[in-house]
């Protein structure tokens, strides 16, 4: 049975360890479906939130396309506001463009922009340029286009400033040629030679000013026409405005001449969007129904959204770099996905990101980072979306925390059946040892039984069949009162142990002398024994010393001592009973010169039915039942039994009892 139940909780508790396995697995791939769920579902939170700011924008593009002229432009001024300052937007119509806020863009589309022809202006300077290159009249020139510096014509009033500022300066009078730049500055946009006068204007005061070695001065006109240019103060082509730029650059000092280019400014970004975008815009334009788009543009290595609306032959569009990307799209669906745990991140065709996790910017994520894409073809956005586990770790600690939780049971139900195991093997030898013992503790009684018995029935044949002497009849009935008392005092023992075990058994103390009480039993014991050749040798103290006690159950208590010390000491034929005094205890002391009790059975020899190892070896003879009544009659008095031992020196049982005692004032009792 025990194997049986060995087997059965080995195979169970295997079960149960590969369910936990399996469950720790399953547990495993269902926290990385989880964190894909959660990944999806942020996916579509991220779409839905882009979404709507592309629609919000496409719904303001198309109130602005629908404004009459005369409402335009007061309107898109008011919108400025929100547009921030790398942003812009733009009305086109047939070949014009117009763009808020102003100077937002640095150069333009050539086809966007309208200049008036030089062959309106040719015939008017023919003669002055006839006196200037051919016949090198330079004073005649300068009178020929005299007259027109002052023409109600800005076009032709630009035209002969500007060539009076030249001839001034072959003449080498700079002063005079500055003169004639400045006032050709206040012209502004007035077309002169297709290029604005006030760009031809700075650009002509940095070449006198160089032909004529002011430095400082030149440093400082070329620093006033690039930031004039980086303003947008001219409409420009690309080409125009680069080579400008080259120069004013050119011009500075040479402490900015080493430094390296700076990175593109969100005016070079939006104007480079602008000009990608315009053929789109003019195919818009001239759709005869509404048309609607949203894509980044590449420029200057920057990913620049344009969003457009078309309708009645006018584009209203928005033109947006990463910083307004990052304030209207990426931040909002950063905060919606706070409770998902994740990261959005936007990129165009190339994996460049306009805007969103700067730590990352277009690069993908590293190979630990759990992410999913969703492309522009596929949610209708400008851009591809990237989302990225913000949070990896999140289910994995659940799920572990969990396995832990696993393990901790199965350790728990690994060390339940050792223990369970353990226990039910000792309790199983523990019963088999209780059944040994009950087994030869019936065999003992029956042998403390026969052998009175035995003796009383053989006696008692004699008596009857009238084979004893007269003489000796006495001494008979001696015997038979002898094995009568032997089997009475078995009797009550067993009685006594049986009422002990069930708590019956009730004692009635009294003042008890305990030297009296010793001596007494010391006295009845001896006689008993000295057929075998026993003797007791009692040295009792402090007679009169009492002991409040149970006088019979206390006398079979020393009685016991007495047989134990006599059936333990075949060689030696005496036994000492001591009694004394210490403080407020009393010690009665039984005394051998036997085989002795060894160490590891010291503390089992006061066991029900229990006996020393080496009593088998000598054959005594017992219940095992005398030294377990000694220790609960003892208990049950308020003290104890101890025994010391030397294999083969004897044994000393010492019982110690509480003196005196609510009893204690008899008159044979000393306080």
């Amino acid at each position: 049975m025990l194997t049986l139940f060995l087997g059965v909780t080995g195979v169970l508790s295997l079960a149960m360890g590969w369910l936990a396995w399996q469950f720790v697995a399953q547990d495993r791939a269902l926290a990385a479906q989880r964190a894909q769920e959660r990944l999806d579902n942020a996916a579509e939170t991220a779409v839905s939130v882009l979404r709507h700011g592309i629609d919000e924008i496409t719904q303001r593009l198309d109130a602005l396309s629908k404004l009459p002229p005369n409402l335009a432009p007061a309107t898109f001024a008011a919108q400025t506001s929100a547009v921030g300052d790398d942003a812009a937007l733009v009305l086109t119509a047939e070949r014009s463009i117009d763009v808020w806020p102003a100077g937002r863009l640095v150069y333009y589309p050539a086809a966007a922009l309208t200049r008036n022809s030089p062959d309106l202006t040719i015939a008017a300077f023919a003669s002055g340029e006839e006196l200037e290159f051919q016949r090198r009249d330079l004073a005649g020139a300068l009178r020929a286009f005299d007259p027109l510096t002052h023409s109600a014509n800005l076009q032709l009033r630009a035209g002969a400033l500007l060539r009076t500022a030249r001839i001034w300066a072959q003449l080498r009078q700079p002063d005079r040629a500055l003169g004639a730049y400045e006032q050709l500055a206040g012209l502004g946009a007035t077309p002169a030679e297709e290029v604005p006068a006030g760009l031809l204007a700075r650009y002509g005061r940095c070449l006198v000013l160089r032909e004529s070695g002011r430095g400082r001065d030149l440093g400082s006109e070329s620093a006033e026409l690039e930031r004039d240019l980086n303003a947008g103060t001219w409409r420009l082509t690309r080409a125009e405005y680069e080579f400008y730029q080259a120069q004013a650059r050119a011009w500075q000092p040479s402490t900015r001449v080493s430094e390296p280019k700076t990175a593109p400014t969100a005016s070079e970004q939006l104007s480079a969007a602008v000009a990608a975008i315009w053929n789109e815009w003019e195919t818009a334009r001239a759709s005869p129904t509404a048309a609607t788009g949203s894509r980044l543009v590449a420029a200057e290595s920057a990913a620049v959204l344009v969003a457009w609306r078309s309708t009645a032959g006018r584009v209203a569009a928005l033109v947006a770099g990463p910083r307004f990307i990052d304030a209207h799209f990426v931040e909002p669906a950063r905060a919606a996905l706070t409770r998902y745990r994740a990261r959005v991140i936007l990129a165009d065709a190339d994996g460049h990101s306009p805007g969103g996790d700067r730590r990352t910017g277009g690069d993908a994520p590293t190979g630990s980072d759990r992410h999913l894409q969703r492309a522009a073809a596929d949610t209708g956005l400008p851009w591809s979306v990237r989302i990225v586990d913000a949070d990896p770790g999140a289910e994995i600690a659940m799920t572990a925390s969990r396995r832990q939780v696993v393990f901790a049971g199965l350790v728990a139900l690994g060390l339940f059946v050792l223990a369970g195991g353990t226990f039910i093997v000792r309790a199983v030898n523990r019963e088999l040892e209780v059944s040994r013992l009950q087994t030869d503790f019936v065999a003992a009684v029956s042998h403390e039984f026969r052998t009175p018995l035995t003796s009383m029935r053989q006696v008692s044949e004699l008596l009857l069949e009238g084979r004893v002497p007269e003489a000796r009849r006495d001494e008979y009935y001696r015997m038979q009162q002898r094995d009568s008392q032997r089997l009475q005092r078995l009797v009550e023992s067993l009685l006594d142990f049986g009422r002990m075990e069930s708590g019956a058994r009730e004692y009635r103390p009294e003042p008890v002398d305990i030297t009296a009480l010793a001596r007494a039993v010391a006295d009845e014991f001896s006689a008993g024994v000295a057929a075998a050749g026993y003797r007791v040798e009692s040295t009792l103290q402090s007679e009169g010393t009492c002991v409040s006690a149970d006088r019979e159950a206390l006398g079979r208590a020393i009685w016991n001592l007495l047989d134990n010390a006599v059936k333990y000491s075949p060689s030696h034929k005496t036994v000492w009973l001591t009694t004394a005094v210490t403080g407020d205890s009393v010690m009665i002391s039984v005394r051998d010169k036997g085989i002795g009790v060894p160490p590891e059975d010291q503390r089992r020899i006061f066991d029900k039915f229990a006996r020393g190892a080496n009593a088998a070896a000598i054959g005594a003879k017992g219940t095992g039942l005398g030294l377990a009544m000694v220790q609960h009659t003892v208990s049950a008095h308020g003290g104890n039994v101890q025994v010391e031992s030397t294999p083969g020196d004897g044994s000393t049982f010492t019982i110690t009892l509480p003196r005196g005692g609510p009893d204690a004032a008899h008159p044979d009792c000393r306080r």
